[in-house]
């Protein structure tokens, strides 16, 4: 946005974390860990996000985290879904890009256009973008939202089943695919997307989304 460009230009943000002028957050300065050792979806022990067994029954080869949901990094969040400022995901991709794999395509999970009208961009493409310029990794947009489908405050069962008529695959994808998201709750979104993007012809794929909530 021209505003948001402009109040970036004469007044310089501060660093959510340290404070410093300049940008909304130092490449040195720490974010909240991502929480391990619970399953994301069966909420048994787990040495990582999801445990194996979770992983294989939602056709995704893994899923990683760059932060937790909380103080700095859901700062973060708000800054670029409430506020408008897109220089947020620039730094959240840069907090991302350490756990892109060497290969595939980056496909980004989709707002819902109620909200792309509202905010004027896809928060999730433009993660895309800007994890693609700096990794050379192609973006392809092949995921699609029909309806509104908030999801905010509901459970994971009823989460599944929204985002089950919700998303659709506009063509087919080959090879590895990396989804991309900026926020993952239950698991249930990038469970669905997982699921069309294999049954659209993606060899494997795996999840990688900015925090956890």
């Amino acid at each position: 946005m021209l505003i948001t460009s402009l109040v970036s230009f004469f007044a310089p943000a501060n660093c959510l974390v340290c404070g410093r002028e300049g940008s909304l957050l130092c490449p040195g300065c720490p974010l909240p860990e991502p929480r391990y050792g619970r399953c994301l979806f069966c909420h048994g022990s787990a040495e990582a996000i999801a445990c194996p067994d979770c992983l294989l029954a939602n056709q995704l080869a893994s899923v990683a985290v760059a932060a937790r949901y909380a103080g700095p990094a859901e700062e973060l969040v708000a800054k670029l879904k409430y506020h408008g400022d897109r220089s947020a995901a620039h730094l959240m991709a840069a907090r991302m890009l350490p756990l892109l794999p060497p290969d595939g395509v980056l496909v980004p999970i989709p707002a819902t256009l109620e909200h792309i009208r509202q905010r004027g961009f896809d928060q999730a493409q433009l993660i895309a973008r800007h994890l693609s310029r700096r990794s050379g990794l192609p973006v392809s947009p092949v995921l699609a939202r029909a309806g509104k489908h908030h999801q905010k405050g509901s459970d994971k069962a009823t989460r599944h089943a929204a985002m089950s008529d919700a998303l659709s695959a506009t063509r087919p994808i080959y090879g590895s695919v990396i989804l991309i998201d900026d926020v993952l709750t239950t698991g249930a979104t990038m469970s669905a997307a997982a699921q069309l993007l294999i049954q659209a012809g993606a060899e494997s794929v795996c999840g990688i989304a900015f925090s956890q909530a």
